[in-house]
């Protein structure tokens, strides 16, 4: 377990992230928020989550303030740049300055960081959620890059804390064993 102290102006919290396993004692809340929080198509099976975290490639975890979950996360370990996969905050906590927590956490170890996002632009039925998370991570100093990836389930843009990264990303990625096709996003 990895506790983290925050300083806010309503007192101090402490966050603790918890390895996610069958057996965590508040899993059903980790998975509503899970569920919750993504689209359907971009929901991986909570049993290959935990099998790639129990191989030590990235690390999932609840996130909780005074035993109460407030967010989930599945980031990268041991590699040359954090991978953030998934990042969640309960939809009823939202504002009030816990994913800001939780992303400073994740890139405190001063790597560069990088995540996919759904195009802002594309056709779809959450573009209001697209535009929020963007922004989110835009507020934390991340852009999107000027490539996008196609995941099998969709085209993905990515976005990073970084300059000229697209090198970095591709090494990341191939240490957890992923191979996505990049190309260059039309501008």
């Amino acid at each position: 377990m990895i506790q983290a102290v925050f300083f806010s102006p309503g007192g101090v919290v402490i966050l603790e992230y918890k390895r996610v396993t069958k057996e965590y004692n508040n899993f059903d809340e980790f998975m509503r928020i899970y569920l919750e929080s993504f689209p359907r198509e971009e929901i991986i099976e909570i049993d290959i989550l935990i099998g790639i975290a129990a191989k030590g490639y990235m690390r999932l975890e609840a996130v909780e303030d005074d035993g109460v979950v407030i967010g989930m996360h599945l980031t990268s370990t041991d590699t040359p740049a954090t991978f953030i996969g998934f990042l969640a905050v309960d939809m009823g906590l939202r504002s009030r300055g816990y994913g800001s927590m939780i992303l400073n956490e994740l890139t405190s170890d001063g790597k560069p960081a990088f995540l996919n996002v759904e195009p802002p632009d594309a056709p779809c039925d959450n573009k209001k959620q697209r535009k929020a998370r963007i922004d989110f991570y835009q507020r934390h100093g991340f852009k999107l890059t000027d490539y996008k990836i196609d995941l099998g389930t969709g085209i993905y843009r990515i976005m990073t804390n970084c300059e000229d990264s697209l090198d970095l990303y591709k090494k990341t990625i191939s240490m957890l064993g992923f191979d996505w096709p990049i190309t260059k996003s039309v501008q």
